[in-house]
């Protein structure tokens, strides 16, 4: 049976009903929709789901082992907020604004993960992207963007770190990429050269950058977004950003296309990270955590960037 669009959280939050209450409501009733879907073999999302705007994610892998949908921006852009009041989320926004960047909350792209044993409560994370926005001149040799990307799983925010970009101009290309990650209480910085994610194999970038101060022994145990989700949000998020009304109109004739084709480059930039993770760390499935120096989670898409 068709069900109701009234099984969706409405766009504005009733009086007496607290954002993390409606967080926790759409959660728990597209995710409900996204089960049945997937158990009914249906080649379609629910009509429900598709009216509202929510987009299956494209599978880079034939065998995807979770299922993602993209959110709609009216609903995207209410879940910002409750991130925001992670110290961590909070700490690196504030980096960022410090610079001159701008984080338009309109522009947030919030995917919803359900694991191959999901259900809405244990095995179902948002992961929520904030790109920068800042101006440029076309005329400059380049330019920086950044994202902050987070996860939230049974309402604890985990996962929490940051993307940071050099786009050079004449050609527009990606020249660096660099990971922020909040370690003690300080931003620590680690960066690659285009040259170096060219050349170097994942794995041996992962080697050399290190992996991230993690208390694996406090650490909870949660969803883990597959790598095949992760480029795929990757990419989908690096297409929209470039082609929205704040981006596009910025760049010259041909340059939007010419940095969507830099997405294989972001997807291994993303796999990097998930190396980082889950090789370096030993762990697979590790989503949110509890300790204070670094609340990590392997489901990361930590390569996606807006570049505007």
């Amino acid at each position: 049976m068709q069900q109701k669009d009234s099984t969706v959280a409405p766009e504005s939050v009733q009086s007496g009903v607290s954002r993390r209450g409606m967080i926790a409501a759409t959660t728990s009733a597209v995710v409900s929709m996204i089960l049945a879907w997937r158990n009914s073999h249906a080649a379609q999302l629910p009509t429900t789901l598709r009216r509202r705007g929510f987009v299956p994610l494209p599978q880079v892998d034939s065998e995807p082992t979770a299922t993602a949908i993209l959110v709609p921006a009216a609903i995207a852009q209410q879940v910002v907020p409750r991130f925001l009041q992670d110290p961590t989320f909070s700490q690196l926004h504030d980096h960022f604004t410090a610079q001159g960047m701008n984080f338009v909350h309109s522009r947030a792209k919030v995917a919803i993960f359900v694991g191959p044993d999901g259900d809405s409560q244990q095995n179902s994370s948002l992961l929520t992207v904030l790109p920068s926005f800042k101006s440029f001149s076309q005329a400059a040799p380049s330019h920086e963007a950044a994202s902050i990307v987070g996860v939230l799983s049974c309402d604890t925010v985990g996962g929490v770190l940051a993307g940071h970009v050099v786009v050079s101009h004449n050609p527009f290309t990606l020249s660096q990429f660099s990971i922020l990650e909040v370690e003690n209480g300080q931003i620590v910085t680690r960066t690659a050269t285009r040259s170096q994610l060219e050349s170097m194999t994942a794995a041996d970038l992962a080697t050399q950058l290190g992996p991230p101060a993690i208390d694996v022994g406090t650490a909870q145990v949660g969803p883990s977004v597959s790598d095949s989700d992760m480029r795929a949000l990757a990419t989908q998020t690096l297409t929209r950003l470039l082609r929205d009304s704040y981006a596009a109109p910025l760049y010259p004739p041909g340059a939007v296309e010419s940095l969507v084709l830099e997405a294989p480059l972001v997807q291994k930039w993303a796999t990097v990270q998930r190396l980082r993770y889950t090789t370096l760390l030993g762990i697979t499935v590790l989503c949110t955590s509890t300790s204070t120096s670094s609340n990590a989670c392997t489901s990361t898409s930590s390569s996606i960037f807006n570049a505007a």
